[in-house]
C-alpha cells in the first residue's frame, strides 16, 4: 500500500495529471505535490496521500478481497487489469487469483480494424 501511495504521490506530482486532482476536487494537492517535487521532497510527498487518496484511483485488497476491490473501482472504466509485482514482497501470485480475475466481465470485445466501417 506504501509502495503504490508513493507511486501515486510521483505521477501526481507531474503538471499533466493536474486536471485529474482538479475533477476530484483535489487541484491544491496537486500543486503541492508538484511543488514539493521541484524542491526533491519524494519520500514526504507520499506523507500528503492520505488512505483515501490512494483508494480513489487504486483498487486495494488482500487475495480475498481484491476481485470484488478490482469489480467495484473499475466496472464500466476499465477494460484491462494489470497485476503489478511490488519490489520487495514475494511475486508469487496465486493462479486461481489470476484466474478469479479474469473471469471479471468486461464490455470490450476487440479492437476495429482500420479498415472496417
Amino acid at each position: 500500500f506504501e509502495w503504490v501511495r508513493e507511486r501515486l504521490a510521483f505521477y501526481g506530482s507531474t503538471r499533466t495529471y493536474l486536471p485529474v486532482w482538479a475533477a476530484h476536487g483535489e487541484e491544491e494537492l496537486g500543486l503541492k505535490l508538484h511543488a514539493m517535487s521541484k524542491k526533491g521532497q519524494w519520500k514526504e510527498m507520499a506523507k500528503e496521500l492520505s488512505d483515501d487518496h490512494v483508494r480513489l484511483f487504486v483498487a486495494v485488497g488482500k487475495h480475498d478481497q481484491i476481485v470484488d476491490a478490482i469489480k467495484d473501482r473499475y466496472d464500466g472504466v476499465s477494460d484491462t487489469v494489470y497485476v503489478n509485482q511490488v519490489p520487495g514482497v514475494d511475486p508469487q501470485v496465486p493462479a486461481e487469483l489470476i484466474e478469479d480475475i479474469k473471469k471479471i466481465p468486461v464490455e470490450f470485445n476487440r479492437f476495429r480494424d482500420r479498415f472496417e466501417e
